[in-house]
């Protein structure tokens, strides 16, 4: 699939000296990428949703584009207004809460 694919590329991006650290995911050590929540493997014939920040989407940190695929939608929010908005909704937030 193409969502395995594009996890693979980033995951041996040898000039980016970040450790690539995916949400809700992991590779085991086959290289299968796994859905963390279920264990379950990527289902190559399912659609998925692929949500990051803009600067990654156009290839920041040595990333592959995506920014420039017909279906890449832009929801023109910085990271630091989704923050700030998240925090309004909240009056006291804790390590717990995720």
């Amino acid at each position: 699939s193409e969502l395995l694919e594009y996890f693979r590329a980033i995951k041996v991006l040898p000039d980016n000296p970040y450790k690539v650290q995916f949400a809700g995911m992991h590779f085991l050590e086959d290289g299968s990428l796994v859905i963390r929540s279920t264990g379950l493997p990527i289902d190559g014939s399912a659609s998925y949703s692929l949500a990051l920040n803009s600067y990654l989407a156009k290839g920041g940190d040595a990333m592959p584009v995506l920014s420039e695929r017909p279906d890449y939608q832009d929801t023109g929010l910085l990271d630091y207004q989704v923050l700030l908005e998240y925090l309004k909704l909240y009056e006291q937030i804790s390590p717990d809460d995720f």
